[in-house]
């Protein structure tokens, strides 16, 4: 049970940041790709690119690292 919550936290967190990450005013989109590269690293590219839409441009991104 916790760890179906945790899961849906960690995506919810994920599709939040992706969405964050492609708003134009955000400044701060190094740190961000960081951090993604950190949920690849940690839970594997499988599961990242499962969780964020293909058509954002961090997913494009993301396929420059696998």
């Amino acid at each position: 049970m916790l760890l179906k919550f945790v899961c849906f936290c960690v995506v919810k967190c994920l599709l939040a940041l992706a969405d964050l990450r492609d708003y134009h005013g955000f400044e701060h989109k190094d740190l961000l790709d960081k951090t993604f590269g950190t949920a690849v690293r940690v839970m594997g590219p499988k599961v990242v690119l499962a969780t964020v839409p293909l058509c954002s441009r961090l997913s494009r991104s993301l396929l420059k690292f696998i």
